[in-house]
Formats: structure tokens, sequence, C-alpha cells
């Protein structure tokens, strides 16, 4: 069994959060200035790409 403490969650992000991540992508932001921008890995946020 594992420590609670050691177990990590994942962290969700709403539809209206995604929209919006998707939109400053597609308006030419790179990835990089969209992760800092939204507080976010940058792997997420070129991952975005794949769903507009």
């Amino acid at each position: 069994m594992k420590d609670p403490q050691s177990v990590k969650t994942r962290k969700s992000y709403d539809a209206v959060f995604k929209q919006e991540m998707i939109t400053t992508l597609a308006c030419g932001r790179s990835a990089k200035e969209i992760s800092e921008a939204f507080g976010i890995a940058e792997k997420r946020s070129s991952a975005a790409g794949s769903l507009s």
C-alpha cells in the first residue's frame, strides 16, 4: 500500500480553460508563451494544438 502523502493527484482543467488555451495557441503564441501565461507544463500546451 502506498503512503497517502506520496500519491500524486492529477490536475484537471475545465472546458473553458482548455478552449481559452486553444484560442491563444491559434492566435500564434508559442507553446512556451502559453505555458508561462497559464502556469502549465509546456508539454500540455503543445498537446492542445492537436485539439483545435
